[in-house]
């Protein structure tokens, strides 16, 4: 029986010491790996990073000449991956040996897509283009890059889409809906996982948070739907992605408007793929947004440094604010919203 291999591909830029510690990971579980491919937008590789590299076997490093934006990397990910399958992983997500196992677990002689979901409490198995959209939100995590799991070979065969979608700023979305064009019968299988604290980004919140969020979440997502070959597959794929947002980005606008996340400019044009007269939520949703969106920053930051001493430890928590947590009174709030202004980097993505 043939052996099935697996490529474990990290794009990666400016975070070394976090792609330090997913090879210190992925070493725990080296007889589980056939070969790991690194492509690096950083402008230099450390020391350290580089005896890493050298220390873990069957580890081929690649820096590219300059950043040629995240997109890009990830694709260069897949061209350079030689095993049967190539998993795609972020290099701020901890590879644990339950994702491992779950990975291994769906491998098939016959190439397929694997998704890994924390959504789902049964595997979900599928075939063809049709089948995929119409369950939108069942395969949604095929957003998450860490997610995605493909078949190589189907996958270097089907880059002109993955490249078509950079634009869009979701080149992984993008090579997977052309994965179908490419093989109409192509199977996939949604694979149920859980995540422990601390193994979806392990680096600082805000570390994380360096591209635009709204501008790429609902702006220029719908630009993916390009890849899809009919106008009715095209319309069935925005109504079943817009069922999956809901009024939780009320609360980003929030911390948006608070300074906590990345700025990014906002207009009302970024919010119009949620208008649709089939979808009354998320065009009510929209409406909201826009309002928020242009009511004053120093608005939220004074009302909110008042709010805070009223919330509760948990709800702090929750909003994942730790920057003041050391606070002891209003201006101390009020001080530390101000002067904590996030960034949005030039290229998008990691």
């Amino acid at each position: 029986m043939k052996t099935i291999t697996l490529t474990i591909g990290i794009p990666t830029y400016n975070r070394p010491q976090a792609l330090e510690r997913r090879l210190n990971e992925i070493k725990k579980f080296h007889n589980l790996i056939d070969e790991v491919v690194i492509c690096d937008n950083s402008p230099q590789i450390l020391p350290s990073l580089a005896q890493a590299v050298q220390e873990l076997s069957k580890c081929h490093y690649y820096k590219n000449s300059g950043n040629i934006g995240g997109g890009a990397n990830f694709l260069r990910v897949v061209e350079h991956a030689k095993s049967d399958y190539v998993w795609w992983r972020g290099d701020d997500d901890v590879i644990s040996e339950n994702q491992i196992q779950s990975v291994h677990a769906y491998l098939s002689t016959t190439p397929r897509l694997i998704l890994l979901s924390t959504n789902v409490k049964a595997p979900f198995i599928g075939k063809g283009i049709k089948t995929f959209v119409e369950n939108f939100p069942v395969v949604r995590t095929f957003g998450w890059l860490s997610a995605i799991v493909l078949p190589t070979q189907f996958a270097q065969k089907s880059l002109r889409w993955g490249y078509f979608g950079i634009a869009s700023g979701w080149a992984n979305v993008a090579l997977i809906l052309g994965l179908f064009r490419e093989y109409p019968d192509l199977e996939f299988v949604v694979v149920p996982i859980s995540l422990q604290d601390g193994e979806f980004r392990d680096v600082d919140r805000k570390e994380g948070l360096r591209w635009s969020l709204f501008r790429t979440c609902i702006k220029q997502f719908p630009l993916t739907a390009q890849v899809l070959e009919s106008e009715q597959l095209r319309k069935i794929y925005l109504a079943k992605w817009r069922t999956t947002h809901g009024f939780h980005w009320i609360k980003t606008m929030v911390r948006f408007k608070l300074g906590y996340m990345p700025q990014e400019k906002i207009t009302l044009a970024t919010f119009f793929p949620f208008i649709s007269i089939r979808n009354l939520r998320t065009t009510i949703l929209a409406i909201i947004l826009w309002i928020m969106a242009n009511i004053p920053r120093l608005a939220y930051q004074l009302t909110f440094a008042y709010i805070w001493f009223y919330l509760d430890d948990k709800t702090k928590q929750k909003l994942e604010l730790d920057f003041l947590s050391g606070c002891e009174n209003y201006w101390q709030v009020f001080k530390a919203l101000r002067v904590n202004k996030g960034y949005v980097s030039t290229d998008g993505f990691i």
